[in-house]
């Protein structure tokens, strides 16, 4: 019965691709780099003079095929302790984004030291498969969230992996506000509270509004500032007048809100941020629920179970909550300047939505200097 191969049958085979190559050229030369790679990954054990004799081969071929099959390369090496240093480099220095991305995203030879320098330089791609890796530490993601491009975001968000300080989850939060394709990445990724979706909380699903709700009204308080006497007299009036223009004006001062952020109070698709709105600001019930029939969004006019639900959150959460709700989706009026995402790496003036973003990674996107391979002794 045949076994598993030994360190001399291996190399008893990379010297027959070898000769495969001398003999027969360019046309078995992706097929020989293939096997070879296979059989180098498959092997438990290698002897200096496997490794020696796969690196020669691998290195001598890999100028010569094409892209797919330095890419199908990178991914098996990229994933093997003892892949060989010198071919590993030779990876990481290709011209084609997806080769070395593969070894930026999950070798263990990768020296992860000093990664922000590499970041500051890289394309969106390179950096993306950063994101993408298991064992970053806490500065490396922090850059990261700061990454302009949306692509890099989104390798964020979908290593569930990570886990986000403060700083870290306002930003990508802020990001996901500004980018619709995010939001539903970013609910699933469990390393976020889900008090802190409350910005988001007119694109969440009913689930994670329940969620926001629970968590807001367990956290402590935030320290705000009181709702406006005068405000709220103004209010009470544009209410009587079923006047939306001065309800909104009304709002914004009693609440102290963003006057570019009441729009979306006033249009969430379900009526509830609008509902809890006229509840921060004291309006009863009878009276919110009648502005809903008269001015909320269509989709909430026309829908009993949609009215019956804004009803029911405005009984049941706390004016306290509500308004934190509400200053969360329209930002607050401040003096000075209010924190945003800023991006603080690749400014490009139009950013650029995903579907451009990965058909970009077809384009070389190489850094000044790239990290390193932790040498073999």
């Amino acid at each position: 019965m045949r076994g598993t191969p030994t360190v001399t049958d291996s190399n008893f085979r990379l010297l027959g691709l070898q000769r495969l190559v001398s003999e027969h050229g360019l046309d078995v030369q992706a097929t020989v780099l293939r096997v070879a790679t296979d059989l180098f990954c498959q092997s438990r054990t290698h002897a200096p003079a496997d490794i020696a004799r796969y690196t020669d081969l691998a290195l001598a071929l890999l100028d010569q095929v094409d892209a797919a099959t330095r890419n199908a390369v990178a991914d098996k090496l990229s994933r093997l302790p003892n892949a060989p240093e010198k071919v590993l480099k030779r990876l990481l220095d290709d011209n084609d984004i997806a080769v070395s991305s593969a070894v930026l995203a999950h070798s263990p030879a990768l020296k992860l030291e000093n990664l922000t320098a590499f970041l500051a330089q890289c394309g969106a791609g390179e950096a993306a498969a950063v994101a993408r890796r298991t064992d970053i530490d806490a500065d490396t993601v922090r850059t990261l969230t700061g990454h302009a491009s949306i692509l890099v975001t989104e390798a964020l968000l979908e290593n569930h992996a990570l886990s986000f300080d403060a700083s870290s989850a306002a930003l990508l939060i802020a990001r996901a506000a500004k980018e619709p394709s995010l939001t539903k990445i970013i609910f699933g990724h469990p390393g976020f509270h889900a008090a802190d979706f409350a910005p988001l909380y007119p694109r969440a699903p009913d689930a994670v509004r329940t969620d926001i709700r629970l968590a807001l009204a367990e956290r402590a308080p935030r320290v705000m500032p009181p709702v406006l006497f005068e405000a709220v007299s103004a209010l009470n009036e544009a209410v009587t007048a079923l006047d939306r223009e001065r309800i909104a004006a009304a709002l914004v001062k009693a609440l102290r809100l963003d006057p570019a952020g009441i729009g979306r109070v006033l249009e969430d698709e379900t009526g509830e941020v609008f509902v809890m709105a006229l509840a921060a600001a004291g309006i009863k019930r009878p009276l919110a629920i009648n502005l809903l029939l008269v001015l909320a969004p269509k989709s909430v006019r026309l829908s009993v179970e949609r009215i019956f639900a804004a009803a029911d959150i405005h009984e049941t959460t706390s004016r306290r909550v509500a308004r934190e709700i509400v200053s969360a989706v329209a930002g607050e009026r401040r003096t000075g300047t209010q924190a945003s995402f800023e991006p603080f790496m690749h400014p490009s003036g139009t950013p650029m939505r995903s579907g451009a973003a990965r058909r970009a990674l077809t384009k070389p996107q190489q850094a000044t200097r790239r990290p390193d391979i932790i040498g073999k002794a």
